[in-house]
């Protein structure tokens, strides 16, 4: 039987006929959909046609191990992650991944989806889905099969709001005390950078001693997730940290800043929540943490861009969570001092250099010569200090 459907400006023909592979063509204009479907159809009831591809279809759990194997490794940040996920989508469907491919329609998918969303958010099975319905084309565009895309049919749960989570100082504080408490040093260090930087977990893992120029205040990134090298300016704080670092290491050699895998980092975020007592904070909330204090600092937009590493500016406000008690401060001190200003009582500050002193002081940025000092020598193995890296 034959189905015909319109997609964008083109006409998409599916025939399907038991004991036969399904076959599928595009068509500008309706009615050439309209012949090559009838023609399809007549010489299947006549049989003067072979299926196209009479060799069996390969099943979903072959697609998936050979997309594992041939794309994933090309994809820079979210090979390993992605991998996971077929993984265990295989284990979870196993009856639906043995079937042949060109068998599965998107009821199959359907029914998983319904199941699965009892145990997941809408967010989370769209990831899956998205990377099931990229598996599907690929063998079709890449790997010369005649399969159709099932999930491409297929509802998708609606697109989560996103995460706006944002780290209260009491939270902080406890992080960074069980961060000094475990069992990896460099986990302290780590979220330190992370909160001062705004960089990425595997974007910090990938730091090497030779990017790293601690004169002019910049770390070099050379693989980010969107595929553009950047330079990232560090704050005080960072470049003491680093430099703290730099003492046990070898400076300007290809040697990682930080030593430790991303597997091992997830199971020690994992015991330093639990830890800390902290609950519902991914690792990468503490990007959206750093990326929405440095607009509380004051820097600009294209600033902001350029250590975030963000093209978009769209994208770069989704991790932007803004204190709306901290604005509303602002407007009030603002108010009052065009009020001032008005009765010739002050004069403008043109910086806002106190403001902005404070705001330093508060996320990390200015620390006071002896807290940093003491910050300094915790990481490298002095205990006699408990006052936290902000």
């Amino acid at each position: 039987m034959a189905t015909i459907r319109k997609r964008g400006k083109r006409w998409q023909v599916q025939v399907r006929r038991s004991g036969h592979a399904p076959r599928s063509k595009s068509f500008l204009k309706k009615a050439d959909a309209e012949a090559w479907a009838r023609h399809q159809e007549t010489a299947s009831e006549q049989q003067l046609t072979q299926p196209e591809n009479p060799s069996p279809s390969p099943s979903l759990r072959l697609l998936i191990d050979r997309y594992v194997e041939e794309i994933l490794p090309l994809k820079r940040s979210a090979g390993a992650y992605e991998t996971i996920i077929l993984k265990a989508f295989c284990r979870r469907a196993a009856s639906l991944v043995d079937k042949p491919a060109s068998s599965i329609t998107a009821s199959d998918f359907g029914a998983y989806r319904r199941d699965r969303l009892a145990k997941v958010t809408g967010e989370t099975l769209r990831r899956e889905l998205g990377l099931l319905q990229h598996v599907f084309q690929t063998a079709r565009d890449e790997w010369g099969t005649s399969i159709l895309n099932p999930v491409r049919e297929l509802r998708k749960p609606p697109r989560g709001r996103g995460r706006d989570r944002r780290l209260q100082p009491a939270e902080k504080k406890a992080l960074l005390l069980a961060a000094r408490q475990c069992w990896n040093p460099l986990m302290h260090p780590l979220i330190c950078l992370a909160l001062e930087t705004g960089m990425r977990r595997g974007e910090m893992l990938s730091i090497r001693w030779r990017d790293v120029d601690l004169d002019d205040g910049v770390v070099f990134i050379r693989q980010t997730k969107n595929g553009h090298p950047r330079r990232i300016p560090l704050s005080d704080a960072a470049i003491n940290l680093l430099a703290s670092l730099s003492r046990t290491r070898l400076a300007g050699s290809n040697e990682p800043v930080l030593p430790i895998s991303s597997v091992a980092v997830r199971q020690a975020w994992d015991r330093l929540l639990e830890r800390a007592k902290v609950t519902d904070l991914h690792f990468h909330d503490l990007r959206h943490e750093a990326i929405s204090a440095f607009f509380e600092l004051g820097l600009s937009l294209p600033e902001v861009a350029v250590i975030s590493g963000h093209r978009d500016p769209r994208q770069l406000m989704r991790y932007t969570h803004l204190d709306a008690a901290r604005i509303a401060l602002k407007l009030r001190k603002a108010s009052s001092a065009i009020a001032g200003l008005n009765d010739g009582l002050v004069k403008p500050d043109p910086i806002g250099a106190d403001s902005h002193k404070a705001l330093n002081q508060e996320h990390g940025c200015e620390p006071a010569a002896n807290e940093l000092g003491s910050d300094v020598g915790l990481l490298l193995g002095n205990t006699h200090s408990s006052q936290p890296l902000r």
